[in-house]
């Protein structure tokens, strides 16, 4: 697995533990109570916060964990190789994630826009940018680590 593969996936599953704690501050609310009055601000802010926080932990943890695994496996070379070339492959998965993952957005927003034109509670629109904005990041991603295993 290759160092951009690995913090791909890293990213992936923390953005997934946000996304579940957030679903789990937000959803039980839904059945119980009017969309005006759930409290989903605070939740929401916090899952940002925390997932961007995260993601450069998760980073940096991932990048330290690959230096000494290689440098114990393999020598100081192999850790200079891998983390010093981002090669034409990466880069072109990296623009192809990016790109799916912005065609997502896309439609988040389209949606969001739609809502906000019915007339929707900003409950439903703000819900609506998060969950896209997240989705995109996450397609965006799969898409990345499906591209590394050769399924593109």
């Amino acid at each position: 697995m290759s160092f951009y593969e690995r913090i791909n996936t890293a990213g992936l599953v923390t953005s997934l533990i946000v996304l579940a704690w957030y679903g789990l501050q937000v959803v039980p609310q839904m059945g119980t109570a009017p969309v005006s009055e759930i409290a989903y601000t605070g939740p929401m802010i916090i899952a940002v916060v925390v997932g961007v926080i995260l993601s450069v932990i998760t980073a940096v943890l991932v990048s330290i964990g690959s230096a000494i695994w290689l440098t114990v496996k393999e020598g100081k070379d192999a850790v200079d190789a891998e983390f010093g070339n981002e090669d034409e492959r990466d880069k072109h998965i990296g623009r192809l994630g990016d790109a799916i993952g912005g065609h997502v957005l896309s439609v988040a927003v389209i949606l969001a826009l739609a809502l906000i034109w019915m007339e929707f509670e900003t409950f439903w629109v703000a819900n609506g940018l998060f969950v896209g904005a997240w989705l995109s990041a996450a397609i965006g991603t799969v898409v990345k680590l499906f591209a590394y295993r050769g399924a593109f």
